[in-house]
């Protein structure tokens, strides 16, 4: 009994010890220690050749431009339906199934009702966009994480908005940018159109500089004072990504920019700028655009310099079974190779 448990445990702690050896082996293939900034990164392997291929190399052919227009293609006009009439489903075996009774256009009186707006002059309103934030990863030495990743110096963010702005040399006490909400675009006469900021009026529970930032634009409210470091602008600009009445990839862009009055409204400090127009919603993936490619979506021509392998090794297949004849004899099949060698001193 004593010779049983004892194997038994043997075999339990070997057991065990292979789990760990085998995880520590899988995580060494596939992570691997980068020297240069102290970090895992995860190796990939990519196969060589096509448009990947091209794109990493920089190597714009015939392909690349084909695969770039698809894409802004197919992102135009999705942009056009609401997706919300699509719905998620999974079939017996676990797989997801996507089912859409209808799949309507958008409708952009469905999304003015729910996006309040300043709007007292009843002026036209150009586009709504959302001031989301990307993550990147930081690049400053000896970053502490649980520091606030507001008081990172001027020109190094641990994230991007969609708002860019242009200062004239000006370090401000804090980087409005980061705290905007949303951007109101109304149309005026002329050239001109006013841009409103909305930013928050409350501020987070254990924020600080957000609190300092809300104390100054009350202030600015009270006394209807707006000249600050904070609102000092030549310029600003953004790529529309999901905005109301602008498709996506479209450059927006304003100077000459003049503070005129700060409001509240709909629980956000409004502040209002006059602004010159310098881009409107410029498209930008219009220059990969041809009309080239329009005729060739038309008639669904075949692409001429992508060479597809699945299909030339079945054209490949097919030849090889041409060139083979059968010969019966009795009641047995033989297949000969008329490239043999054998073959040839038959015939």
């Amino acid at each position: 009994m004593k010779k049983i448990i004892r194997n038994i445990w043997v075999y339990i702690r070997l057991a065990w010890y292979s789990l760990f050896y085998g995880m520590e082996a899988a995580n060494s293939m596939l992570m691997s220690q980068n020297k240069s900034n102290g970090d895992s990164s995860l190796q990939q392997t990519i196969k060589p050749g096509g448009a990947l291929n091209d794109m990493l190399e920089e190597n714009v052919t015939q392909e690349v431009e084909e695969l770039r227009e698809k894409h802004y293609r197919i992102l135009k006009e999705a942009d056009k339906f609401d997706p919300s009439t699509i719905i998620m489903t999974f079939d017996s075996e676990e797989n997801p199934v996507f089912t859409a009774n209808r799949l309507r256009k958008k409708n952009k009186t469905d999304f003015m009702k729910h996006c309040n707006v300043l709007n007292e002059e009843d002026l036209k309103i150009r586009t709504i966009q959302d001031n989301k934030k990307f993550e990147k990863k930081h690049s400053l030495l000896n970053y502490d994480e649980n520091k606030s990743d507001l008081s990172i110096p001027l020109g190094v963010y641990d994230y991007d908005t969609t708002l860019t702005i242009e200062r004239d040399g000006i370090t401000p006490r804090i980087y409005i940018e980061k705290f905007v909400t949303k951007i109101v675009v109304r149309e005026k006469e002329g050239n001109r159109a006013y841009v409103d900021l909305y930013l928050p009026t409350m501020a987070s529970q254990f924020g600080k500089i957000d609190a300092i930032l809300i104390a100054n634009l009350y202030k600015m409210f009270e006394t209807n004072n707006l000249r600050s470091d904070l609102i000092d602008f030549l310029s600003f600009e953004w790529y529309s990504d999901k905005a109301w009445n602008s498709s996506d990839v479209c450059l927006f862009k304003y100077d000459d920019i003049k503070p005129e009055y700060i409001s509240v409204y709909d629980g956000s400090f409004v502040i209002t700028f006059d602004c010159n127009v310098v881009s409107d919603g410029v498209y930008l993936a219009e220059k990969y655009m041809t009309k080239e490619m329009d005729e060739k979506y038309k008639v669904k021509a075949p692409k001429t310099d992508a060479v597809d392998i699945f299909a030339l090794t079945r054209s490949i297949n097919a030849e090889k079974k041409e060139n083979k004849k059968e010969i019966n004899l009795d009641t047995k099949t033989f297949r000969l190779d008329e490239d043999s060698d054998w073959f040839k001193r038959c015939s």
